[in-house]
Parts: C-alpha cells; structure tokens; sequence
C-alpha cells in the first residue's frame, strides 16, 4: 500500500470502523496496532478499546496481550479511557505477577470501580490488603452473565436451610453480581434463572453450584475466632 502512496493507518482506521459497525472482529489486533503507532483518531481508538474490553470481560474473548499494554499506556498517559477498559486490565493482571509501578495503578483502578459499585468476581483475585480496603474481603462474590434484558434472580441457601430468591440489579450491562458473608464452615449453594418476556431461561451449565468458604480474617474474622473457640474460651474472647 505504501507503493502507492496509501497510508496504511488510513486502510487500517477503514478496517477497524467496518468491524466495529458490524459487531464483527476477527484478529483485528495486529491492524489495531498498526493504526496506533500512526495517527489514530481518538474516538476510533476508544471506541475500539472500550469494546474489546466489553468482549474480554462480559464474553471472555481472548485478546492479545499488546492490547492491554495499549490500554496501560493510555491510562499512563491520561487519556480518557472507559471503566471497562479498567476492568479489563484488572481481569488480565487478575492472575500475574505484576511489577510495584504497575500494582500501584490496579490498586487505584480497583478503587474507583468499587466506588462506583463496579463489583466482578475476579476482583478476588486480588491482595488481602487490597480487598480489605475495599470491604470485599471477608466476602464471596458470585457472578452471573445474562443473555437477555429480562430480570435475573439468585436463589440461595445457607447450610441446607430454606431457600432464599432476591431479585438482581445488574452491575454492568448484563453482569449481574451477589455478595455473600460467610462465617467458619458456612455452605452456600445458590444458582440463578433469567426470565425475558414471561419466559424463563436457564443458562448455568450446573443449575446448582455449592461452594465453602470461610472467613478467618478481616472484620468478621473476630466473630469467627469466636465461634471456633471452646466454650470456656468464648467468653475471654468476647471481653477482649
């Protein structure tokens, strides 16, 4: 193309436009990144990071590491880039190692999506220090996709008791998630249905999903020292 005097950002911007009117990407990744060390129009370039974002935390697209070193440098910048666009380095930086410059920035990503009640399951993933500050420490977080716009209920039960449903407000877009205290040796078993246009739909490959999970730090973790102590010992317990 350069031959011909045809600036290759320009082919790649045509390229990169198409797919996303279309909703169609197919490793448009590497034209991605040859349009950005060109000239690249800014609100292309949000547009097309916010939803491949969108893709790799609702959908769990794959997307290449090159793009997340894109959105870190933008942020690095500061450029304006959607909150998805954060969640999504936080869902990939989720499970590695990271460097203290880099770690400083997802705790602060963290933050700013707590605050704004952005809540995903991988945030778990996190330091203990870290989720402490953010209050979901001492919790389990559980977390539905939807299909539709129709409403989505969890129904749940503690230790075999009797089951409890509660309707869900999504905490983005089609992602909709439930915080659960548990205390030492607590069972939860919980699973979700979705209903659109009167019809119910079941998504969940395992309609049940039993987990145990206790909590032995944090600010119930008092509480469960409490619990687990002899009988002669809760009362000192109490009085400390």
């Amino acid at each position: 193309l350069k031959e011909y005097g045809i600036p290759s950002y320009k082919v790649a911007e045509r390229i990169i436009t198409q797919m996303l009117f279309s909703e169609v990407m197919f490793q448009e990744e590497d034209v991605f990144e040859d349009y950005y060390t060109g000239k690249p129009y800014f609100r292309l370039k949000q547009a097309y990071l916010a939803y491949t974002a969108y893709k790799y935390v609702l959908e769990n697209r794959e997307i290449k590491q090159a793009i997340f070193a894109i959105m870190m440098k933008e942020f690095a910048e500061k450029s304006y880039l959607a909150d998805i666009c954060k969640a999504a380095v936080l869902k990939y930086f989720s499970n590695k190692d990271v460097d203290q410059q880099s770690a400083k920035v997802l705790q602060d990503y963290l933050r700013e999506l707590c605050e704004k009640k952005m809540i995903f399951a991988f945030y778990q993933n996190y330091p203990k220090n870290w989720l402490k500050e953010m209050q979901l420490y001492d919790k389990k977080i559980v977390e539905y996709h939807a299909e539709s716009d129709g409403k989505v209920k969890i129904f749940y039960r503690l230790n075999q008791g009797e089951w409890v449903s509660e309707t869900l407000l999504a905490a983005y877009e089609n992602t909709f998630v439930k915080e659960f205290i548990l205390y030492s040796d607590e069972q939860l078993e919980f699973y979700f249905q979705e209903e659109c246009d009167g019809t119910l739909v079941l998504t969940e490959k395992e309609l049940y999903i039993k987990e145990t999970v206790s909590v032995y730090d944090g600010k119930y973790g008092r509480l469960n020292q409490i619990i687990q102590a002899p009988r002669e010992e809760q009362m000192e317990y109490m009085l400390q």
